[in-house]
């Protein structure tokens, strides 16, 4: 997207440069999701840079006294702060 104005975004096709205008009635944009640098840069990450944890217990896959939460992890749920809310209960456990 490069553009809101009025009802209109704007986006540009990054590979053609070419710019397509819609119209919404309601727009919800998120940017881009990844993990911060330092967790790649640790050793702590999975290929993708989130923290590498296993999906059931949030427990690191490699360091077992480290526990992830939140959208810093490798899991496979949104990266909202309702996914971390239902993550604390496999912590608290």
């Amino acid at each position: 997207m490069v553009k809101v104005k009025g009802n209109e975004a704007t986006f540009q096709n990054l590979d053609t440069k070419e710019l397509i205008v819609k119209k919404f009635d309601f727009l919800h944009i998120v940017p881009n999701m990844a993990a911060h640098s330092f967790i790649a840069e640790s050793g702590l990450g999975d290929p993708s840079g989130f923290l590498d944890c296993n999906k059931e217990t949030m427990r690191h896959n490699k360091y077992p006294n480290i526990w992830g939460i939140g959208d810093c992890t490798s899991n496979p749920n949104s990266k909202t702060a309702a996914a971390a809310f239902a993550q604390t209960e496999v912590l608290h456990a």
